[in-house]
């Protein structure tokens, strides 16, 4: 609606490291006139939006194009926020998990890359439930290219949005009697 695109992520400030700023700064240099919001649920979220934004700035993305919202107490306003983000953009080494959901939930794309452990693989566990493989990256360019190329087709960005919360609601991860019930299976053996 704004005529840029919109990365965002809401993971924890702490999962945000120099590694993942460093991408996200390739991203957004490549994508002219794209921005993102950061919004971190931690208390400290203002000390780390600052230190953050310095090492934006220290790769030449200008303060302007990374937006911070502070913590919403309100649940629907925190959902709302996705509202105005395209894509998420996932953390690395340590995906969201919580924030993976909720962003799919609200219809908004998360890309992620695959890690090497239980913790570094959650994120490409969600997509690989939604049905969504197209959406992990195993290197650091893939990430920034699959970025790129989701963030420059429109029409295809629109179309998962869309089917996005269906989809998600079809999946396994949604699938609370089917889980009940294999847990109960486990459990009974």
């Amino acid at each position: 609606k704004n005529d840029y695109i919109t990365f965002g992520c809401f993971n924890n400030s702490i999962k945000i490291t120099d590694e993942t700023i460093l991408v996200w700064s390739k991203i957004l240099l490549e994508k002219k006139y794209s921005k993102i919001i950061i919004k971190a649920s931690s208390e400290d979220a203002e000390i780390a939006q600052k230190s953050i934004l310095k090492k934006f700035e220290s790769l030449n993305v200008k303060a302007s194009r990374v937006l911070f919202s502070k913590r919403n107490k309100d649940k629907s306003d925190h959902y709302k926020m996705y509202n105005k983000v395209d894509i998420s953009l996932n953390t690395f080494p340590y995906p969201g998990v919580t924030t993976s959901m909720e962003s799919n939930w609200m219809g908004v794309p998360v890309l992620t890359l695959n890690g090497n452990n239980f913790v570094s693989r959650c994120g490409a566990s969600i997509n690989l439930n939604l049905g969504m493989p197209e959406l992990i990256a195993e290197t650091k360019n893939e990430y920034i290219e699959k970025a790129l190329t989701l963030s420059n087709d429109k029409n295809k960005l629109i179309e998962i949005r869309k089917l996005l919360r269906k989809k998600a609601l079809n999946s396994p991860l949604f699938d609370t009697k089917k889980f009940g019930q294999q847990f109960y299976e486990m459990l009974d053996d």
